[in-house]
């Protein structure tokens, strides 16, 4: 650090505006300084904290809201296929993600499983039964 000459100001006036720049120097050095040190704590208490909440806007969730109202309305025209059940399992997940909840895995293990054990003639029985909807009882 250089030690300062005042011997190189001529007036009063030039070392006061000197004094001025290096003040206004300080002061934004400090704020700048204030912000991180604000920025620092506010990441550290993220850190600390086990948030698994996703924070994302609500842009995100209304696409995932609309792009499984769309796949809904598919579902009254017909079945979907494969591929359209596991972008519907996916954005299902994300939405419940954004929203704080969680997916009860543990109950869909237990019903994937009790789904292979089903035999083709019990798989087709479920299918073709009729919803109360359809104006018909099972």
């Amino acid at each position: 650090m250089n030690i300062l000459d005042l011997s190189q100001f001529k007036s009063l006036k030039e070392l006061q505006d000197y004094a001025n720049k290096q003040y206004t120097t300080i002061a934004i050095l400090k704020q700048k300084n204030d912000e991180q040190t604000a920025k620092i704590a506010h990441l550290e208490t993220l850190l600390s904290s086990k948030a698994t909440v996703l924070n994302v806007g609500s842009e995100q969730q209304e696409i995932c809201k609309i792009e499984i109202n769309r796949l809904y309305q598919k579902t009254l025209r017909g079945p979907l296929d494969f591929q359209e059940v596991k972008v519907l399992e996916t954005l299902t997940k994300l939405l419940l993600a954004i929203e704080g909840k969680e997916v009860d895995t543990k109950k869909e293990k237990e019903t994937a499983k009790a789904l292979k054990q089903l035999t083709p003639k019990e798989l087709i029985d479920i299918a073709m039964q009729k919803t109360p909807e359809d104006g018909e009882g099972n």
